[in-house]
């Protein structure tokens, strides 16, 4: 018996493999969908807190950042300014952004492009207590909840 998961793999490969079609139907559409997937592992997105330390420095990096990440597969999906810590034991910081990458790939190659190094150094002059993090993006959280508990 074919399980689920193996069902789904498979999909894809007998959608690629089947006859092609002239008309823009569910198979089209599903493979427009599965090809913007990315990588195998899907969009991850990186959480970004941090504080001002330098403005000018900042504002440097933030002139040029967005049109950066976006050329290498991210967009900002939210932005925001600290205003209450209700629980948890994480040091607050002035500001959180958002940034979902197509792949890890897209990330790294956005990290470790060779010219935006200047635009890095801004970055780090600009900021302190900088806290960087990926996390996978899930459909719903049954992965975590299924099988043992998770390592840190």
């Amino acid at each position: 018996m074919v399980s689920r998961r193996q069902a789904f793999l498979a999909h894809p490969i007998n959608l690629l493999l089947g006859p092609p079609t002239t008309t823009c139907g569910r198979k089209q559409i599903f493979l427009i969908r599965w090809a913007t997937l990315g990588s195998v592992g899907g969009p991850v997105y990186a959480l970004n807190l941090f504080d001002i330390a330098d403005r000018e420095e900042y504002l440097a990096y933030s002139r040029r950042s967005v049109g950066e990440v976006e050329r290498h597969g991210g967009r900002v999906v939210a932005l925001g300014r600290f205003s209450e810590s209700v629980d948890g034991d994480v040091e607050p910081r002035q500001v959180l952004i958002l940034v979902e990458w197509n792949s890890r790939e897209a990330f790294e190659s956005y990290r470790d492009d060779p010219y935006l190094e200047d635009l890095h150094e801004h970055r780090e002059r600009g900021t302190s207590r900088y806290v960087w993090q990926l996390f996978d993006r899930l459909p719903d959280l049954r992965p975590l909840l299924k099988g043992p508990a998770p390592q840190r």
